[in-house]
C-alpha cells in the first residue's frame, strides 16, 4: 500500500490511504510528500511523521485504508506541507 503513494506528491492529484473514522478518531489521512509518510486526521491542527512502524500499528488498530485520490478525502496539499514546528 505505501509503495502506491511513494514519489506521487508531483501528480496533479497524489494517491492517499483513507482510514475510516471511528468513534475515537476522525477520519486519517497518509499522503507520501517527499519521501515522507505523513498523517493527519480531519480535524487536527497539523500533521505528524509517519514511520513504516506506525503506519503498521495503525493497520492493526483501526484496519485497512481506502486508497483515494487526496481530492476526494477531507483535506488538501495544504494540509500537508507545512511545518509541523511552525504551527
Amino acid at each position: 500500500m505505501l509503495e502506491w503513494t511513494r514519489d506521487s506528491w508531483a501528480r496533479p492529484d497524489p494517491p492517499a490511504l483513507v482510514f475510516a473514522k471511528t468513534a475515537t478518531t476522525e477520519q486519517g489521512v497518509v499522503v507520501s510528500v517527499d519521501g515522507d509518510l505523513r498523517y493527519r486526521e480531519r480535524d487536527s491542527p497539523q500533521w505528524y511523521p509517519a514511520t513504516t512502524d506506525e503506519f503498521y500499528h495503525h493497520l492493526r488498530t483501526h484496519g485497512q485504508p481506502t486508497l483515494l485520490p487526496l481530492s476526494e478525502t477531507a483535506l488538501t496539499r495544504h494540509d500537508f506541507t507545512p511545518s509541523p514546528l511552525s504551527q
